[in-house]
């Protein structure tokens, strides 16, 4: 049998903590996650050399792996609020999926904005916003104006819902014809060369 040590051991501590609006609590300059419905609340926190555990009203809400990182985060995405865990869902390939449905040119302009930022990530934003500029104006309106963005070298999703809305007003977007450059005042006809 192994002598006890010397000094008393300690198992564990015990913390009090407030549930941030973002549904973090702070220890050690590490912020873990509790479900979304206890912001503003207080919690306890037991704490050990390997875990983080959470009750609330003394019911185990939260068990984590102890991290030493400070300033970083361990979330669960059980812990989001439904509106989170949708966003948390999106990735980049999610957004160049759902582009792709809409077409070419929709495929190429979320491309285009995630590959425009240091990170993929940073630009999904505006992907979001112009994939969902197809619920009010539609797929095929959108595609005719992602076409138009690109060709101006444009890179907003604000932009693109800019173009909709003129088009909304006064149509001018329109699907291009695949025998050439279509009628125009500046265009000769065949006629011309007979």
């Amino acid at each position: 049998m192994k002598p006890l040590p010397a000094e008393p051991f300690v198992i564990g501590q015990w913390l009090v903590a407030r549930v941030n609006v973002d549904y973090h609590i702070a220890v050690d300059d590490h912020f873990y996650s509790v479900p979304y419905r206890l912001v503003h609340e207080r919690v306890d926190v037991f704490l050990t050399a390997t875990a983080v555990t959470v009750f609330a009203n003394t019911e185990r809400v939260a068990t984590h792996v102890r991290s030493f990182r400070r300033a970083h985060h361990t979330t669960l995405t059980e812990h989001m609020p439904p509106a989170h865990q949708a966003m948390a869902r999106r990735t980049p390939e999610k957004l160049r999926e759902d582009a792709a449905a809409v077409g070419i040119a929709t495929a190429t302009y979320v491309a285009r904005l995630l590959e425009a930022r240091e990170h993929p990530e940073q630009g999904m934003r505006a992907c979001l916003g112009v994939l969902r500029l197809a619920k009010s104006y539609g797929r095929e309106r959108l595609e005719l104006a992602c076409e138009r963005a690109l060709a101006a070298g444009a890179l907003s999703s604000r932009y693109v819902e800019q173009l909709l809305k003129a088009d909304q007003r006064q149509p001018f977007l329109q699907a291009r014809s695949d025998d050439g450059l279509g009628q125009h005042a500046n265009v000769r006809g065949p006629s011309y060369y007979n």
